[in-house]
């Protein structure tokens, strides 16, 4: 049986992998470059922070389900 805190892991993990896909498509558009330089740096830090949230979260789903 699977742990719920894996379950749960997962879909967050899924949904989080969507939001980090969009936003890395948006920074990646003409509208991105109309946006102010303060507010593309906060945009850009906050890919960076999804990005390693969705490295740490893969890495606890393959650590639970190697062991």
């Amino acid at each position: 049986m699977i742990p719920a805190w894996l379950v749960r892991a997962k879909a967050e993990r899924d949904a989080l992998a969507d939001r980090v896909a969009k936003l890395l498509v948006f920074i990646g558009s003409p509208q991105f470059e109309r946006i102010d330089e303060d507010e593309s740096g906060r945009l850009r830090r906050q890919y960076d922070a999804m990005s390693t949230y969705l490295e740490v979260l893969c890495e606890r789903i393959k650590a639970a389900e190697a062991s």
